[in-house]
């Protein structure tokens, strides 16, 4: 091999390992941002479950309000129907227990090319938005 041809070869390694590092760099960082958002969907739900009074459950072909009575939820639209304490307090516990794993975006008039709108409910999805004792709102999910 000639000195021009192993010059060529030793450029040309070089830059692979240059593109190599930044693209490794690119990833570690951006991770590393990801790391820092993964906090809870619905920080209040995480930090006030206990003062959770209301959950509203809307899909396509139903709405559910989900109402704690003292100790107890029940089915407000349904004749105060009682629920089981232990699958609400799941239901909670698992929504508060959610983080994001990839952001993909906050404006609304995007949610429809991602399929999380509130027309995708048809879909088989629904939303269920939560309320404090103090009637403020604790925010909401798509699910």
């Amino acid at each position: 091999m000639n000195a021009k041809g192993f010059t060529t070869l030793l450029l040309a390694s070089a830059l692979a390992c240059a593109g190599a590092g930044y693209l490794s760099w690119r990833k570690v960082s951006q991770s590393s941002e990801l790391k820092l958002e993964s906090a809870t969907f619905l920080p209040i739900v995480t930090a006030k479950s206990d003062e959770l009074v209301r959950i509203d459950v809307t899909t396509a072909t139903y709405k559910l309000q989900l109402v704690r009575v003292g100790d107890k939820w029940v089915a407000r639209d349904r004749g105060d129907y009682p629920l089981r304490n232990l699958a609400v307090g799941s239901l909670i516990t698992s929504i508060a227990a959610m983080r994001p794993i990839e952001p993909k975006t906050n404006n609304p008039g995007s949610f429809g090319a991602i399929g999380v709108s509130d027309s995708d409910t048809d879909k088989g999805g629904a939303i269920l938005n939560f309320a404090l004792k103090d009637g403020s709102s604790a925010g909401g999910v798509i699910i």
